[in-house]
């Protein structure tokens, strides 16, 4: 009797991305007084600001995995009623063979909160020209790339078991004699041969879970050109860069 089975259970190998956006923010200003031929003062001004915000979460859950291989109940009777005679040839063999593979997997899963690429540039020019009073040429810029990102993974339980077997053999030879009780000869020959054989393998293991992998940029560029006035000048950048990156793994 030959007992084979071969079982697989799967919930993992998961992917999950929660963002994989690429970002863009570009602020380009240019301001021209055109002062030239002024009287008075001139002023010439950009008041800009580009920004990213990028945020991304990314779950994976996977239930639980059981396998068996083999799950087995054997019962085997063998009996022989031998009543007088002067021979009397009794052979019982038995052989039952119990075989499984089972693998069950709850891992092998990858998570990424935030995968984005974000930019952000500022570009600002302010000529005031040439006046022949007060020159002012100023930028005001900001420039930010906010970027977060969560990234969860629970594997659910991996069971897995080969060969699960329950083998019960009986053999039995009842002899008796004859009226006479004259019997010659008996011989009995009982051969029982049980083989259980498993293979299991479970694994949640092999996990990533990554809350930020972007790649972030922020770029400010700013030019002031107060010009050549016969008064003051005055030619300012203000400039603000920023990027803020946050991640959570679980």
């Amino acid at each position: 009797m030959d007992n084979h089975g071969d079982a697989e259970a799967d919930t993992g190998d998961n992917e999950a991305t929660g963002n994989d956006s690429d970002n863009d923010a570009d602020n380009d200003q240019e301001a021209d007084a055109d002062a030239d031929d002024a009287d008075g003062s001139s002023v010439a001004s950009n008041f800009g600001e580009a920004s990213n915000d990028s945020d991304g979460t990314a779950t994976i859950h996977s239930g639980d995995a059981t396998a068996t291989g083999n799950d087995s109940t054997t019962n085997v009777l063998q009996e022989a009623d031998v009543d007088g005679g002067s021979f009397a040839l009794i052979e019982q063999d038995t052989d039952v063979d119990n075989e499984g593979d089972a693998d069950a997997d709850t891992g092998d899963n990858e998570a990424t909160g935030n995968d984005s690429d974000n930019e952000a540039d500022n570009d600002q020019d302010a000529d005031s020209g040439d006046g022949e009073d007060n020159s002012v040429a100023a930028n005001f810029g900001s420039v930010t790339n906010s970027s977060d990102g969560t990234a969860d993974i629970t594997t659910g339980d991996a069971t897995a078991t080969g060969n699960a077997a329950d083998d019960n053999v009986a053999q039995v030879v009842n002899v008796e004699g004859g009226d006479d009780d004259d019997f010659g000869f008996v011989l009995v020959e009982q051969d029982v041969d049980i083989d259980n054989e498993g293979d299991a393998d479970a694994d949640t293991g092999d996990n990533e879970a990554t809350g930020n992998r972007s790649d972030n940029e922020a770029d400010n560029d700013q030019e002031a050109d107060a010009g050549d006035s016969d008064g003051n000048t005055v030619a300012t950048n203000f400039a603000s860069t920023a990027t803020n990156g946050h991640h959570r793994d679980r």
